[in-house]
């Protein structure tokens, strides 16, 4: 009998709203804000590995043959490089997350006028 009102109070627990903390609050605003400039970092550097990759596969002469094939594979493979060890992608990814954080303060700032 009593495990019986243990384990309803156990599920009604669970389904039960919760109140959040601040601290929660932020911890989720930070992993909201972080989460689409950390996929573009990382679609940012898949890309210039694949053009560094496909760049290989003309210098190799995988893809083609000849004095044509190595030019146009180094020249692509350099490509590849610069993007990969860009501050171009490091801007970029800086450039998203800060305008993420300064949308996400504007409205939690809005939010706490309102309260």
């Amino acid at each position: 009998m009593n495990t019986d009102k243990i384990y309803a109070e156990a599920i009604a627990n669970e389904y039960s709203v919760k109140d959040t903390t601040k601290v929660v609050q932020l911890r989720k605003l930070d992993r909201k804000v972080k989460l689409a400039p950390t996929i573009f970092a990382y679609t940012w550097g898949i890309i210039a590995t694949l053009i560094l990759g496909v760049g290989m596969c003309f210098a190799r002469e995988v893809l083609m043959t000849g004095w044509v094939a190595m030019t146009v594979g180094c020249v692509v493979g350099v490509i590849g490089i610069v993007v990969c060890a860009s501050i171009i992608g490091l801007g970029l990814y800086m450039a998203v997350r800060g305008v993420r954080q300064l949308r996400r303060l504007a409205n939690a700032v809005t939010r706490n006028d309102k309260k």
